[in-house]
């Protein structure tokens, strides 16, 4: 009863003075404060943290699902990325791509379709969402293609200005203004905030029921200690009383 008190966060009323019970007692204290800790720790994490289900979360699962269209921007280097590929990836990625002439024109667009057809996917890079990630109808979730976006200005052969451009380049290298547009942050709408909702009592019913379960329990626990408690001390009773009978005799 005591190790049961010990683990329903009861103390305890009569501590022994032998080591072996309070290193006994000490080690339940202990367990008992990992378990609550523990479980007051994953009971936050599912009330506040937001976790995402996907059903695919690389580009060779999403071949594997089938279920989904991909789509790009029409006439870019990524729809020619995968037409042109020999790769068999990219092959049967373009089994799953829409027709040429239903492929969005601009990023907005691509990712207006995305919220009006659930099984639909664009391949994009990051900057193209964050441009335009206010006017998204929708919460969207990427998954990482592993992809890099290189981006190169063009010259024509023996170009005067190349090594203008150049050391232009090579002076935003140095000055940091290069990490700087890597590392500008955009300002972006959070999507996965929680939205705090009123919780009908038809949703807490089971935590009700599980709280009066405890109480009930621990009112017959009660009871029940009540009751031995009383029989030991009507029994110590009657050892002390019987002696002194015995002892009037004489």
């Amino acid at each position: 009863m005591e190790i049961w008190g010990i683990f329903c966060q009861q103390g305890i009323a009569d501590f022994s003075d032998k080591s072996s019970l309070r290193i006994a007692y000490f080690s339940v204290f202990i367990l008992v404060t990992v378990l609550w800790s523990a479980y007051s720790a994953a009971l936050i994490n599912c009330l506040t943290s937001v976790f995402h289900i996907l059903p695919f979360d690389s580009l060779e699962t999403f071949v594997a699902d089938g279920t989904y269209r991909l789509a790009v921007l029409r006439d870019t280097s990524n729809y020619d990325q995968f037409a042109n590929s020999e790769d068999p990836l990219a092959k049967k990625l373009m089994n799953l791509m829409l027709e040429e002439d239903k492929l969005p024109l601009t990023v907005l667009e691509a990712f207006t379709n995305i919220c009006e057809n659930r099984n639909l996917a664009i391949f994009a890079f990051d900057e193209m969402k964050m441009s335009v990630v206010h006017k998204i109808p929708c919460n969207v979730i990427h998954v990482e293609t592993g992809h890099i976006n290189n981006m190169a200005i063009i010259l024509s052969k023996r170009n005067p200005f190349t090594d203008v451009i150049n050391f232009q380049l090579q002076k935003f290298c140095e000055n940091g203004i290069m990490n700087r547009f890597v590392n500008s942050p955009f300002k972006k709408k959070s999507n996965d905030l929680v939205k705090q909702q009123p919780v009908p009592l038809i949703s807490i019913i089971s935590l009700l029921i599980f709280i009066q379960i405890g109480i009930v329990l621990s009112t017959c626990i009660l009871i029940i200690e009540k009751c031995i408690f009383a029989r030991k001390r009507k029994k110590m009773s009657m050892i002390h009383h019987i002696p002194s009978i015995k002892s009037s005799e004489f």
